[in-house]
């Protein structure tokens, strides 16, 4: 009898318990995801910017007439004389652009030393396009950065730079990678969920 007594009493822990630890961490605290920022703004004397208690961080301005603010943009650099490696890219970047049906202010943005439109090869629908000025991709884009110690993410011409809605520089990708694709979805979709509940930092 005091067996089933025991038999019953764990059951009941290894039930009850993991309810109430859901249950807690569903309503009693919040999930904050930390997407990085790139590039902190310094000071006259090499000092890194803070405002408010903020660290200041590089905003790229409008390239083009496009406007970067309000809104989430991936950037891909188009080469008209790249073929496979572009069309693994053309393709990953059509699934980028299919989270547009439920984010609104996602922009996928081509930018090219060459106008780009619907005439070149691997254009998809809905795709935007920029004209770089002389030095615009190295100067305003940082497109050639990398952090100390690591390895490129990519080919530079075959790199994705995502921007938030205050344009600022949210993260480096593999554009010819499928699993890069996969985590810049992630992140676009984590962006907008956080921008809604504030649960991004």
């Amino acid at each position: 009898m005091i067996k089933k007594y025991v038999k019953a009493g764990l059951l009941i822990v290894t039930l009850v318990i993991p309810a109430l630890v859901f249950g807690f961490l569903r309503f009693f605290t919040t999930n904050h995801y930390n997407i990085p920022y790139f590039h902190p703004v310094k000071n006259a004397a090499g000092q890194i910017k803070v405002e408010r208690g903020d660290t200041v961080f590089y905003a790229l301005p409008d390239i083009g007439g496009y406007k970067f603010r309000d809104k989430l943009t991936v950037i891909s650099y188009f080469e008209p004389n790249c073929v496979d490696s572009c069309e693994v890219m053309h393709d990953n970047l059509d699934r980028i652009y299919g989270l547009t049906e439920g984010i609104k202010d996602l922009n996928v943005m081509l930018v090219s030393d060459t106008i780009v439109d619907a005439s070149v090869r691997g254009w998809k629908d809905g795709w935007r396009s920029v004209k770089l000025v002389d030095g615009d991709r190295t100067s305003v884009l940082l497109w050639d950065y990398q952090d100390p110690g690591k390895t490129v993410v990519g080919d530079r011409d075959n790199r994705w730079i995502l921007i938030d809605k205050e344009g600022r520089i949210r993260g480096y990708y593999n554009g010819a990678s499928h699993d890069e694709t996969d985590r810049l979805m992630a992140e676009i979709k984590i962006l907008d969920l956080g921008e809604k509940r504030g649960l991004v930092k």
